[in-house]
C-alpha cells in the first residue's frame, strides 16, 4: 500500500512491498497528488511482476498502464513525428497535470470521468495551471480539439499497445461546436493601434513596433497570417504580378501558395524595405522576377537580398501587439480579425471560390466562416 503526505507544498509518495525475503521500498516526490498517485501504481505493479516472476516478457494484460503513463509513452512515441508536434506535446503536458482521472488505470478511465472533465473545462476553475492558478472557462472549439487528441491517445492505446478494448471517447456526447467568430476592425481602432505602436501611417519604419504595425495593415489588406506574414521573403515578392509567395505551418504539415497583393499592400512592402536599407531600392513600373509557378520552394533569381520583408519574432509580434491593443483599452481583438477584415473586404469583389484561393483555403466550409456579404449587399448585384 502506497502512503502519500504533502510536506513544502510537494506530495511525496511512499511504496513499500515484500518480494520473498527482501522488503522492496520506493519514493519520489511529485508536485500534485495525481501524479503521485500514478508513480505509485506502476511501481506497485512493478513489484508485483517482480514477485511473480515476470519482470521481462510479460503480456499486456500483466501490465498496469495508468493514465497518465500512457500519455507520457504516447508523447514520447508518437508526437514528434507529426507536424503539429509542439502543440501536442504541450497538450500533453497539461493532460498529466490537470486531468482528474490521471491516476487511474487507462482501463479503469469510464465515459462518465470524460464527460465530467469536459462539463468542468467549459466551467472553468475546475482545474488550476502550473502556477496553481483557476483555469478560464474553454470554448466548446477548444474543448472539442482536446477531446480530439485525447481520443488519439487513447486509440494509441487499443489499437497498438492493446491495453484496452475500447475508447471511452466514441460513447461521449461533444459539446456543440461554438459560432464562428464575427469580429471586424473600424477605422477608428487602427489608427488608435497605429498610434499606441508609435507608427504614422506612410512613413518607412525606424524601429521594431513599425514593423507590428504594418505587419496589422499587410493583414487587413491581404488576410495573410501572422506566421506567413513574419516568414515572407523578398525573394518571394513579384512587384509585377502583385503576387507573393508565402509559406506556413499548420498542425497538418508545411506549406507554401501564392498570396494576391492589392496595390496598398505592395506601398506596405515597399515602406518595410525603405526602412530596411534606408532608400527607396524599388520605384513603381520597375522590372521585377515573376515568382515560379512550381508549387515547391522556389528557385531562381531573387528579388531584393534573402532577408524577411518583417523582421521581428513570433513572440514579439504577439506580445507587441496585444500591448498596444489594452493600451487603446480596445476589447476582443485578435491579430488573426485582420484576416477576417480582409475577408469581409475581398467578399465584396471576389466570388466565394475566389476568396478561398485568395486566403489558402482548401474547401469552401471555411471561406463560410469569413464570408459576410450581407443582404442588401446581395440585393445590389442582384439589380445589376
Amino acid at each position: 500500500m502506497a502512503t502519500i503526505y504533502k510536506r513544502a507544498g510537494v506530495y511525496r509518495v511512499e511504496v513499500s512491498r515484500k518480494v520473498g525475503d527482501k522488503q522492496i521500498r520506493r519514493s519520489a516526490t511529485f508536485d500534485t497528488r495525481a501524479e503521485a498517485e500514478s508513480w505509485a501504481i506502476e511501481v506497485e505493479a512493478e513489484i508485483l511482476r517482480r514477485r511473480r516472476g515476470l519482470v521481462a516478457g510479460i503480456s499486456n494484460n500483466d501490465e498496469k498502464i495508468t493514465m497518465h503513463r500512457a500519455i507520457v509513452m504516447y508523447k514520447e512515441e508518437r508526437v514528434p513525428d507529426k507536424p503539429g508536434f509542439r502543440w501536442e506535446a504541450v497538450r500533453c503536458d497539461k493532460f498529466a497535470r490537470e486531468l482528474p482521472f490521471i491516476g487511474k488505470l487507462i482501463d479503469a478511465v469510464t465515459p462518465t470521468d470524460i464527460t465530467n472533465w469536459m462539463k468542468a473545462s467549459m466551467r472553468g476553475g475546475a482545474t488550476v495551471d502550473h502556477r496553481g492558478r483557476p483555469r478560464d472557462p474553454l470554448k466548446p472549439s477548444s474543448v472539442n480539439r482536446e477531446i480530439t487528441l485525447l481520443s488519439t491517445i487513447f486509440e494509441f492505446a487499443r489499437k497498438e499497445k492493446q491495453w484496452i478494448t475500447t475508447n471511452p471517447i466514441s460513447l461521449i456526447t461533444r459539446p456543440p461546436e461554438s459560432k464562428p467568430r464575427v469580429r471586424l476592425i473600424s477605422h477608428e481602432e487602427r489608427l488608435a493601434i497605429l498610434a499606441a505602436l508609435g507608427y504614422t501611417p506612410g512613413t518607412p519604419p525606424t524601429v521594431q513596433t513599425h514593423y507590428v504595425a504594418l505587419a496589422f495593415l499587410f493583414g487587413i489588406e491581404t488576410g495573410a497570417r501572422a506566421g506567413e506574414i513574419r516568414k515572407l521573403r523578398w525573394e518571394f515578392v513579384s512587384y509585377d504580378q502583385m503576387v507573393a509567395r508565402v509559406t506556413g505551418g499548420t498542425k497538418n504539415g508545411d506549406y507554401w501558395r501564392d498570396l494576391p497583393l492589392t496595390a496598398e499592400a505592395v506601398k506596405i512592402l515597399k515602406l518595410c524595405r525603405q526602412g530596411q536599407l534606408g532608400f527607396s531600392l524599388v520605384q513603381d513600373g520597375d522590372p521585377q522576377e515573376s515568382v515560379p509557378k512550381n508549387r515547391g520552394r522556389p528557385v531562381g533569381k531573387a528579388v531584393g537580398t534573402s532577408e524577411t520583408c518583417f523582421p521581428i519574432s513570433a513572440g514579439y509580434l504577439d506580445t507587441t501587439y496585444r500591448r498596444a491593443r489594452d493600451k487603446c483599452g480596445i476589447k476582443d481583438l485578435h491579430f488573426h480579425d485582420t484576416r477576417h477584415q480582409a475577408a469581409t473586404d475581398m467578399s465584396r469583389k471576389l466570388s466565394p471560390y475566389q476568396l478561398a484561393r485568395a486566403l489558402g483555403h482548401s474547401t469552401l466550409e471555411h471561406i463560410m466562416v469569413y464570408y459576410n456579404e450581407d443582404a442588401q449587399d446581395i440585393a445590389r448585384k442582384l439589380q445589376q
